[in-house]
């Protein structure tokens, strides 16, 4: 009898095809683009700034993005620039591993309080770049903030990588980078902020069929389309 396997990502549905003898399709969470719509800003921040949304965990190795940071700063003492944690307050833990880790760079960091979703997405697009640090490449771990990201058009940096659902998702949208370690994370920050102090910046075309396909609508329709064939 026809059956259909469905996952979060295609690696998660292949590695779980190839348990059960079926076919896999991935079925992306996403985003809803509505979402967005009334969000409406002036334009980027004044400052280079990378924001980073979400619950941080002890499993995620921020440490890699916060050294390339610092490395940035070292190397440009006169440096404006900023890494935002939006909420990270409400989590003590995770905002006292942070301040431990950017100790000395105090002027480079803010950690808020929890704060309405339309400010957030606010400053999503407001920012020059949006991180994310993934879980190691055993997890299948897809943070749905992801999808979000996609959805703000702001270019999106993922350190360290996964080499898994969330680099596919990455290279699938178009919509960032992957980096692995501190020096070619570093890399790519100067990159970035050589192009900022000359007026340039990244941005993702949300109208692109690349970043479409991570809409809810598109997914729905996907799935629709594997039911037909059953």
């Amino acid at each position: 009898s026809a059956s259909l396997i469905t996952a979060s990502s295609q690696p998660i549905a292949d590695h779980v095809a190839v348990l059960v003898n079926k076919t896999g399709v991935a079925l992306y969470n996403g985003y809803v683009e509505e979402d967005f719509k009334p969000i409406t800003v002036a334009g980027k921040f004044q400052p280079f700034t990378i924001t980073y949304v979400g619950t941080l965990y002890d499993g995620q190795k921020v440490e890699v993005f916060c050294a390339a940071f610092k490395k940035l700063i070292d190397n440009y003492p006169a440096a404006k620039t900023k890494i935002i944690f939006p909420g990270l307050n409400f989590y003590s833990a995770q905002q006292l591993r942070i301040e431990k880790e950017m100790k000395g760079y105090e002027n480079y960091y803010e950690c808020t309080a929890r704060m309405e979703r339309h400010k957030i997405l606010a400053i999503e697009k407001q920012s020059h770049l949006l991180l994310h640090v993934a879980w190691d490449e055993h997890s299948g771990i897809i943070a749905s903030k992801i999808y979000e990201y996609i959805a703000s058009g702001t270019f999106i940096l993922v350190t360290p990588t996964d080499n898994g659902a969330i680099e596919e998702i990455i290279t699938k949208s178009n919509c960032g980078i992957c980096t692995k370690s501190v020096n070619d994370t570093f890399d790519f920050l100067k990159l970035e902020y050589e192009k900022y102090l000359k007026g340039i910046y990244r941005v993702n075309d949300t109208t692109s069929e690349n970043v479409l396909q991570f809409s809810r609508k598109k997914q729905a329709g996907k799935l629709a389309e594997q039911l037909d064939k059953l």
